[in-house]
């Protein structure tokens, strides 16, 4: 059955064992990291944003208040994970430094950025139409929209090094 594809099956070991060491990396980490700075320069982020969209946002530490309405900066709002989760598949494919680097340079930012527009909306949509739409655009379309956009950045930057070709 994998008559042949013994060099294949090799790489897909290594890209597997490297994935599986790159998530003990970060079990271990996430026990041990504060993650309140990261935090605190996200609700900053947010609430600046949310200012500009002509909503009075007001932040006390990772706590962002608009109106009569509470929103926690959570670790998990810091899209450490994703950010994480996209390191690691780019770490965990064969390419050179560089390339691994440019990759990192571009997406982590990307996700990022597309990670404060997630609060942004939420809190938008929740002070405009309430706990019910925070549900469906968190629950749903963000949390769908964050795991497609890892895949989709990781696939971008194999498409640019040359390990997936549009053929």
């Amino acid at each position: 059955m994998f008559e042949g594809r013994e060099e294949q099956m090799k790489k897909i070991l290594i890209f597997t064992t490297k994935l599986l060491v790159m998530f003990a990396i970060m079990s271990i980490v996430s026990w041990g990291v504060d993650f309140y700075p990261f935090q605190e320069i996200t609700a900053r982020f947010s609430t600046d944003s949310v200012n500009l969209l002509g909503l009075p946002a007001e932040m006390d530490g990772i706590m962002i208040t608009v109106g009569e309405k509470n929103f926690l900066v959570s670790e998990d709002c810091t899209s450490w994970k994703g950010l994480f989760f996209l390191m690691s598949l780019i770490v965990a494919t064969g390419s050179t430094a560089k390339k691994k680097l440019e990759g990192l340079a571009i997406g982590l930012p990307v996700l990022y950025s597309l990670n404060l527009l997630r609060i942004v909306t939420l809190i938008f949509f929740t002070v405009r139409y309430g706990p019910a739409a925070y549900e469906f655009i968190h629950g749903f379309l963000w949390h769908s929209t964050m795991v497609i956009a890892v895949l989709a950045l990781w696939l971008q930057w194999m498409r640019r090094t040359k390990f997936i070709t549009d053929e």
